[in-house]
């Protein structure tokens, strides 16, 4: 009896433990690489590098639109974040529906300007704020913009 208890649990102890990592744990495979002298990024450094990578997007967009719009669009429509799985389009955030509306229609040409001045921004989307948007990715919010 006491052998099968001792054998349990050492069995217990060199169990490999299931279910995901920590963030900033490495996988047993990342560690045999490591000790390889390979070079190696934990999942942290990817999900702060996206971050970042969208943040600094975003503002380039920001500055980009205070360049494109027009001086009275800007006192009604702002940058409110950056959408999309490849991070290329820019949501803009308008306090009404016929500016939406002026905005829409003049949609291509905003685009390649705003293309030409934010690297990495190909495309924009218009939100009405306060209205639910049929692409919602988490980004807009429900407020209207700051002046």
């Amino acid at each position: 009896m006491k052998d099968e208890a001792e054998q349990y649990r050492l069995l217990l102890e060199n169990r490999r433990p299931r279910g995901p990592l920590s963030l900033g744990e490495l996988s047993p495979r990342a560690r045999l690489w490591l000790k390889r002298g390979r070079n190696i990024r934990s999942p942290l450094d990817a999900v702060v590098g996206q971050a970042a990578k969208r943040l600094r997007r975003q503002q380039a967009a920001t500055k980009a639109w205070e360049q494109v719009a027009q001086p009275e669009w800007l006192q009604e429509a702002r940058v409110d974040g950056i959408a999309g799985k490849a991070g290329d389009m820019a949501v803009i955030l308008v306090s009404g529906s016929p500016l939406c509306y002026e905005l829409r229609r003049k949609k291509a040409t905003l685009e390649r300007q705003l293309s030409k001045l934010a690297p990495g921004v190909r495309q924009m989307r218009f939100v009405v704020a306060g209205q639910s948007d049929t692409q919602d990715d988490g980004v807009a919010d429900s407020s209207p913009p700051q002046k």
